[in-house]
């Protein structure tokens, strides 16, 4: 069956191959490259399922990809895009897991993952219902002149505007946060502008679909039907080399045989969570980017013995005292940074325990703090 006109123009990339390729195989590397070496964290995952989403709806617009899925499967072109436009839900769903990872103290519980999931799979399942007319004619959603494009664009379109009103909620509290350091900000400021961009897209993707269904034909209507994508590699691609870094830091980190290279791939995540959650503990040069191993780890010890000290006094004094198992110690680590989010109180001074600067216990906290169960509660 062939393809109208429009939907060749929708559902397939305008970007030349010699432009796409070495783009999708940059984004296949660092990728793989996450999958490898920064995986301990669950935002970290969460964002290396992004990357692969985005990945998916990419690779299903080159053209290659769709003639081989033609010739080889009773796939059509009007299939693979509702199949691209499934892989950037799954995406925005993605996001709006990572706001809830980056946001919570806690781990994210499977269940709200699975839920989230879930609720995208049975979106898709009605945007092929939605879509068989046109897609049983060869044609775009779009070339359909009832509720359906309005019903189509309303479901596919409305995941993003709903992540990105998450990230946006998460950026102006970072903003409005008095520890947030200057680094933070900016990328805040970054986030917002381009997921405004982002959301614009898709909510004139929804009028689009609204004033088809209605009848209305103008020049909105004929630019939005049209438009073809071109940037989304691209910017993918630059988001993909954007969060890369990690991966040279693991590597380098893997690569040095001695203890202190040892001991920070150790303390990276739980490092990294206590700065995120407590910006003002680190100092104004990049800990990743000091040149030896020996320092990296000082300044980590330090910045997390820090964050540790100023808890103490959001802890039972059951939690502060000895003995207790790093499991444990990490559950009410855990506690004491939501009650210090939930109540903004000021720290009180606390006599220092003898755990706290126990270099070894120190690792081993750090240690069990990478293996931390999912918990209830963060739907």
């Amino acid at each position: 069956m062939s393809a109208t006109p429009l939907l060749e123009l929708e559902a397939t990339s305008a970007l030349p191959m010699w432009a796409s390729d070495p783009l999708l195989a940059i984004l296949a590397l660092v990728i793989v490259g996450r999958v490898v070496f920064v995986r301990e964290r669950q935002l970290d995952q969460l964002i290396t399922w992004l990357l692969f989403w985005w990945l998916c709806a990419a690779v299903l617009r080159e053209p290659w990809m769709q003639d081989l899925l033609i010739d080889a499967t009773p796939l059509t072109l009007s299939d693979i895009r509702l199949l691209t436009h499934a892989s950037a839900m799954f995406g925005a769903g993605t996001i709006f897991l990572m706001v809830r990872a980056f946001s919570n103290v806690r781990r994210v519980r499977r269940r709200a993952v699975a839920l989230v999931y879930a609720i995208i799979v049975v979106e898709v399942a009605a945007l092929a219902w939605i879509s068989e007319p046109a897609r049983a004619a060869g044609a775009a959603i779009e070339e359909l002149h009832d509720w359906r494009p309005a019903a189509y664009m309303l479901i596919y379109s409305s995941q993003m505007p709903i992540a990105l009103a998450a990230v946006a909620a998460a950026c102006i509290r970072v903003l409005r946060h008095g520890e947030a350091v200057r680094r933070t900000r900016v990328w805040a400021v970054v986030i917002l502008l381009t997921g405004s961009v982002s959301a614009f897209d898709h909510l004139t993707r929804i009028a689009n679909g609204f004033m088809l269904s209605l009848g209305v034909q103008n020049g909105f209507t004929v630019w939005r039907s049209e438009s073809n994508d071109v940037l989304f590699l691209p910017v993918a691609t630059a988001a993909a080399i954007a969060v890369s870094f990690p991966i040279f830091t693991a590597i380098r980190t893997r690569r040095a045989n001695d203890p202190s290279s040892a001991a920070v791939g150790v303390l990276m995540p739980m490092w990294k969570d206590l700065s995120a959650a407590m910006p003002a503990i680190s100092l104004q040069t990049t800990t990743s980017a000091l040149a030896s191993s020996v320092e990296r780890e000082h300044r980590m010890r330090i910045e997390c013995e820090d964050a540790l000290y100023e808890l103490l006094s959001y802890m039972r004094p059951e939690d502060r005292a000895e003995g207790v198992d790093p499991a444990s110690r990490c559950e009410a680590i855990t506690d004491a940074l939501e009650l210090r989010r939930d109540t903004g109180r000021a720290s009180e001074p606390v006599e220092t325990p003898g755990w706290l600067t126990d270099e070894d216990e120190l690792l081993r906290i750090a240690d069990a703090w990478s293996k931390r169960p999912a918990t209830a509660g963060l739907v």
